[in-house]
């Protein structure tokens, strides 16, 4: 595994750094950041280890430590933290939070880098406004589950199925989603009746689900998790109260869309690899079918199940880029970005609103989110998003168009007309 490097990407990484790092010392979602923070405070303060009601897989919990390690350190020795306006945590503490998500961004930069053997994918992903938006100014772990996604695609290119199981599977307990490529794999090593090997990935899947999962367990939090996070998650039960639900067909469509069950999606979804698999000769790459369904998974997962949250659309811009680079849908690519440049738009007017992440009361755009049917605005925007990704996903390999940009740009503002200044309820 070679790469020429030199110092046009080493700028950029810097570049990217700098411009993240200012993002997330002056902002972060308070009741996200705030649940994260309370963790490592009682931690660092009380000496509570608390991670029975910690809103995510426990990964997370053990990647900040050692950096929150190094905040509290820096306090000790005399470091003057801020507060600004309403957030819910201090500005610096707020970027120590976020570090392993930033530097999960920097391996993602890296890992496209080497899997492409181009810089372009690697910076369309790099600075994608979304991207920047999810790890950067929100503050949510989705960078982190894509990062060893992408080495897993890495390692499935260069050595094999095995290591990139493992990198799948640790994906998947960073966020569960991370499982649906792995699945994948294991059911393509079962149909070609290697069953020693998928024993191999199943035993390495377990005992890394074993090691993560434990320490909850210990703590007597197993009930807990598997009720809260994971039922939530996987669809086995109806949205906990209290949660928004982004999924766009439930915001346009309502209750009716319930009639959708994300198990359902994703069976369909594994039946489709496999049978696309069993037509290709022995000697085929596993790859490109992997990257394949896995984009058209995420993208099906954004659109159809009965709940949904707005960092779901993070995992589009990686999968895209690399199911476009093996493709040769160079379109597919560049689209990625204007993809999460008006997600990223739209998300932060209707869905969290500019005043939110900032801490303060004041929009920085209230003519743009002083308007009824905000959630409509949203999920009209980006249910078309996502239609055109899917077309640019099966229809064949074209070249991006700059009128692309004014056809999406027109359709945020037909969407805005009728919902918002029209007022039509759905």
């Amino acid at each position: 595994m070679r790469i020429s490097l030199n110092k046009n990407d080493l700028w950029i990484v810097l570049l990217g750094l700098v411009t993240r790092i200012a993002i997330a010392l002056v902002s972060s979602h308070p009741y996200d950041t705030a649940q994260f923070a309370i963790a490592q405070r009682l931690f660092f303060q009380h000496g509570i280890i608390e991670l029975r009601y910690f809103p995510t897989l426990p990964i997370l919990y053990y990647v900040q430590l050692p950096f929150y390690a190094i905040y509290t350190a820096l306090q000790v020795l005399g470091l003057n933290d801020f507060q600004q306006f309403y957030r819910s945590t201090l500005m610096i503490e707020g970027v120590f939070l976020k570090l392993p998500l930033i530097l999960s961004d920097v391996g993602g930069f890296w890992a496209i880098r080497l899997l492409t053997q181009k810089r372009m994918p690697a910076v369309l992903y790099f600075f994608n406004p979304f991207i920047i938006y999810i790890s950067s100014a929100w503050g949510l772990y989705d960078t982190m589950m894509i990062f060893p996604l992408l080495v897993g695609f890495l390692l499935l290119q260069k050595y094999g199925r095995t290591g990139a199981s493992i990198a799948f599977v640790v994906s998947g307990m960073v966020k569960l989603i991370g499982f649906i490529p792995f699945a994948f794999l294991l059911i393509g090593t079962l149909a070609k009746r290697r069953f020693k090997e998928a024993a191999l990935q199943m035993a390495a899947a377990a005992l890394i689900a074993v090691a993560v999962i434990a320490p909850i367990a210990l703590l007597g939090g197993l009930r807990d998790f598997l009720v809260g996070f994971l039922v939530r998650f996987v669809g086995l039960g109806d949205a906990v109260q209290g949660y928004y639900n982004y999924s766009p067909l439930a915001i346009l469509v309502g209750p009716a869309i319930g009639i959708i069950r994300l198990q359902v999606v994703v069976v369909l979804l594994l039946v489709a690899y496999v049978l696309e698999s069993r037509h290709l000769p022995s000697t085929t790459s596993s790859l490109l079918p992997l990257a394949k369904w896995s984009f058209i998974g995420v993208i099906a997962l954004n659109i159809f199940p009965p709940t949904g949250e707005v960092e779901w659309l993070a995992w589009i811009v990686p999968l895209g880029l690399v199911y476009g680079f093996l493709t040769n849908r160079s379109g597919l690519q560049y689209f990625t970005f204007l993809f999460g440049t008006m997600a990223a738009f739209v998300a932060m007017l209707y869905t969290q609103g500019t005043g939110y992440l900032l801490g303060t009361s004041l929009d920085f755009l209230p003519s743009l989110q002083a308007v009824s049917n905000g959630l409509e605005i949203y999920a009209a925007t980006v249910l078309c998003l996502l239609l055109l990704t899917l077309a640019y996903a099966w229809h064949r390999p074209v070249k991006f168009r700059y009128e692309i940009i004014g056809a999406v740009f027109l359709i945020y503002l037909q969407a805005y007309f009728w919902f918002g200044l029209v007022g039509i309820r759905v």
